[in-house]
């Protein structure tokens, strides 16, 4: 949600960079190439987020992703499953896939795909969980749109407190059921986004370092 933090990645060398679908094309806007990217949506939108791209990174997508936009992808595939998905389950179990705490979102989806990998460090970008403006994504997002009216009042990083809705207030309480059992070190870029539980916040300096040290 803050284009601000996007520049970060345009100075990081070592680091994998797994995007949401909705944030690919705006990475590939700054010159950024993720590693891969996640999708988890059935709906038809879904598709803009993949075409007229040159892409050819790694796509991660739940079992109920929209076939299309999965089709469309030219490089390697990965299926993901999901936990509470009896379907999803089945096939994890006959095929010995590992089965992910989705959480509603791609972005909760995304966090438990990377504690599955085992990484060290997850550093969080653009999870701000609510507003202090009135935009819920960063600009040029796909999936972009302006909010005037949040429900909800929480804490952020800098202390401050910004605004957010009950969909996001979900995923907030996700995270912070998640984050503090990880076990990576979990570290969290949105200054003014929302504060979550087992992450630390973290600015562009010390960032560059952690990424040096990897």
């Amino acid at each position: 949600r803050s284009n601000e933090t996007i520049e970060w990645l345009v100075d990081a060398m070592n680091v994998d960079i797994y995007v949401v679908g909705s944030a690919l094309k705006l990475l590939l806007s700054k010159g950024i190439h993720p590693k891969a990217v996640i999708i988890s949506d059935a709906q038809q939108s879904i598709v803009k987020q993949l075409e007229n791209t040159d892409y050819k990174g790694m796509l991660f997508y739940l079992l109920t992703a929209n076939t299309e936009a999965v089709n469309l992808h030219q490089g390697e595939k990965y299926m993901l499953c999901q936990q509470g998905y009896e379907a999803a389950e089945e096939l994890a179990d006959k095929y010995s896939l590992p089965k992910l705490a989705t959480g509603g979102s791609v972005a909760t989806t995304t966090f438990s795909l990377l504690e599955h990998l085992g990484y060290e460090n997850i550093v969080l970008f653009g999870q701000d969980l609510g507003y202090s403006g009135e935009r819920t994504h960063a600009e040029g997002s796909t999936s972009g749109k302006v909010v005037m009216n949040s429900l909800i009042q929480i804490k952020a990083n800098d202390g401050s407190v910004i605004k957010t809705q009950p969909n996001l207030y979900v995923y907030l309480r996700w995270f912070n059921e998640h984050c503090p059992t990880a076990k990576a070190n979990i570290y969290n870029t949105a200054r003014k986004g929302a504060k979550i539980k087992g992450t630390q916040f973290i600015t562009k300096e010390s960032f560059l370092q952690l990424e040096a040290c990897d």
